[in-house]
């Protein structure tokens, strides 16, 4: 929806591709998100009798047998990345949060280029976007540093802690102080200006149990688009 939204607004520079395998431009291709796994499937076996590609964009996860049998999500498997390497592709891969590299940098899975949970930066020190040369080389261009905007605090410091945009509140507890974790957290949020608090506060006693306060500020896309798009529009 958001890539139609923007295609309408800013045609010149947001293209929205939907129809399955794609020529974009110099011999970049895609693979937009697509209905199905037996869809999507067959999209990959196309891409695998082009030999004159270069860089092949997708949008799924890498290797995640759970996704491969659930028809919301997307699976590339690895038989799948090595039939697609023979003939040539350089895989570009969106979805998942995390970014890493496969097969000598054959495969990149970008992740996100600006984190969106708490669990995008506990494992990620930083974020990218990635641009493609004529010749099909690639380049990281950093976007966002988790210095820059995610904290972990102890529950028993919030007071008076420095806000950023996402905040893990962490530390241990005893069972008996279970309401006062959850009663800090919650006068915590209620001054802080963080887009995301999650709670990772270990209480003693309770086996594998972390308490339930993630708190996400109310955000209103829709509306947070149609600011962005009048203050372009007025550039």
């Amino acid at each position: 929806m958001l890539s139609h939204f923007l295609s309408q607004h800013f045609g010149e520079y947001a293209i929205s591709y939907n129809n399955g395998l794609e020529y974009i431009k110099d011999n970049v291709w895609c693979i937009p998100h697509m209905p199905n796994q037996d869809i999507f499937n067959i999209e990959i076996d196309k891409a695998c009798e082009i030999n004159d590609g270069r860089v092949l964009l997708l949008h799924c996860n890498v290797n995640n047998t759970f996704a491969e049998s659930a028809d919301h999500s997307l699976n590339l498997n690895d038989n799948q990345i090595t039939a697609l390497l023979k003939k040539g592709w350089k895989l570009v891969i969106g979805h998942e949060h995390v970014g890493y590299e496969l097969r000598n940098g054959e495969v990149i899975v970008v992740g996100n280029q600006f984190g969106s949970s708490c669990a995008d930066w506990a494992d990620d020190e930083a974020k990218f976007a990635l641009q493609i040369n004529d010749d099909g080389t690639t380049k990281y261009l950093p976007t966002t540093h988790r210095d820059e905007v995610y904290k972990e605090i102890d529950w028993r410091n919030l007071a008076g802690a420095d806000h950023t945009k996402f905040i893990r509140v962490t530390g241990k507890a005893e069972i008996s102080e279970a309401s006062d974790v959850i009663a800090a957290i919650a006068k915590f949020r209620q001054m802080s200006s963080a887009f995301v608090i999650s709670n990772a506060v270990a209480v003693d006693g309770i086996a594998a149990l972390r308490l339930i306060c993630t708190g996400l500020s109310r955000f209103f896309v829709t509306a947070w688009i149609l600011k962005t798009i009048k203050s372009y529009s007025m550039l």
